[in-house]
């Protein structure tokens, strides 16, 4: 469907560019670490799987306009959260002891994943979609069936997330009203006093309360166990790692005892849930490097975006997605797995960005609304 699409109008979708490098990078890491893998062909097999979808998810980001991005977004997730609620399967929380909603994934944390961004994307297309009555239909609904899912999955992470998420996006709508050269300013400032009461909060241990609330331990359910072993054993290969998908293979020893201890009868579908401590053991040093520095990359492009030149959709939906995703990544793996939602949402982005930035130059003929000028008038203006 997407490889065919490599040329547009007799020009390359995916140009050469140095935004690009870190990621193609990654990429080609993630297959040669196929060579040193004790599982050769499932490291070389499931990092093909993940560079294909990478590359044509490139390749959409290029073809696709907003509003089909969004809409697209919206009605697969729309579809993918009713279809776990017809199927109804709860679960118990080995820890916490709470039953929650866990669908077709066996996950509620993939529930709370889905649930979150169908709230985000509902609250996007809102923007870019003109009538009452379409606006209902397309964002209301889909906006109510995230925060009802969102519930029912009880997922920590997915709520704080989604808190964050939000909490930049409005910071970042009061700031653009703002001139723009105190723009930066403010938003460092609001943004570091942030930081101090994390710390101050982190200091005397208000966090303990908090995931109490949540019906947390102060291991996160088990989390802080996982990752020590996982360092550990990602100490082991330092700089280069285990091979990608080399480590969660049945018949591993340490995988079988790490699937035995919490449980997992079916011994598949696991990870050390924090996306640098999986890095690590897949991709060594080399490889967690990379992915913190597109993750991080791509949220100071996105954020930098709508602070230069204004709430642009691309822009505003780079900086929440990423924000969202850099938050969830100190407890679950969202952006490495093979044919999954979380790469092709967030490895589109960047590029959104940049075709945003090539349309504003006029270099550009993507479809890229504008929230404050001409275009779609933002809601908060009227």
């Amino acid at each position: 469907m997407w490889l065919p699409r490599f040329q547009r109008k007799g020009k390359p979708t995916i140009k050469p560019a140095l935004s690009l490098m870190p990621l193609l990078f990654f990429l080609l890491w993630s297959i040669t670490s196929s060579v040193w893998s004790a599982y050769h062909l499932t490291s070389l097999y499931a990092s093909v799987e993940y560079a294909s979808l990478v590359v044509c998810t490139l390749v959409m980001s290029h073809v696709v306009t907003t509003r089909a991005f969004l809409r697209g977004l919206v009605l697969g997730i729309t579809v993918t959260l009713i279809a776990s609620l017809v199927d109804g399967h709860y679960e118990s929380d080995p820890f916490s002891g709470k039953y929650s909603l866990v669908g077709l994934f066996g996950s509620k944390n993939m529930i709370g994943l889905f649930a979150e961004m169908l709230i985000i994307v509902s609250l996007l297309l809102r923007y870019v979609t003109e009538g009452k009555f379409a606006r209902l239909f397309i964002s209301t609904g889909p906006l109510l069936l995230g925060l009802v899912c969102l519930f029912e999955s009880k997922s920590a992470t997915s709520v704080v997330s989604l808190v964050c998420a939000l909490s930049v996006w409005s910071l970042l709508k009061l700031v653009s009203i703002l001139p723009k050269k105190v723009r930066g300013i403010t938003f460092v400032f609001v943004m570091f006093w942030c930081v101090v009461f994390f710390v101050v909060g982190y200091t005397f241990d208000v966090q303990d309360e908090i995931l109490r609330l949540f019906g947390k331990s102060s291991d996160l359910t088990g989390r802080t166990y996982l990752w020590g072993i996982g360092m550990q054993h990602g100490l082991d290969n330092f700089l280069m790692g285990h091979g990608y998908a080399g480590f969660w293979v049945q018949g591993n020893i340490p995988a079988e005892a790490l699937w035995f201890k919490f449980g997992i009868a079916n011994r598949i579908g696991f990870h050390f849930h924090n996306l640098y401590v999986q890095t690590f053991v897949d991709l060594g040093a080399i490889g967690v490097s990379t992915i913190a520095f597109l993750l991080l990359w791509t949220c100071i492009q996105s954020i930098g975006s709508v602070l230069r030149h204004g709430m642009v959709i691309d822009y505003v939906m780079g900086g929440v997605l990423a924000v969202m995703f850099l938050v969830r990544s100190y407890a679950e793996v969202d952006i490495l797995g093979t044919f999954s939602i979380g790469p092709m949402v967030f490895f589109a982005l960047l590029p959104r960005v940049r075709s945003a930035e090539l349309s504003k130059q006029g270099q550009s003929d993507v479809d890229v609304p504008i929230l404050n000028g001409t275009g779609i008038k933002p809601c908060w203006t009227k």
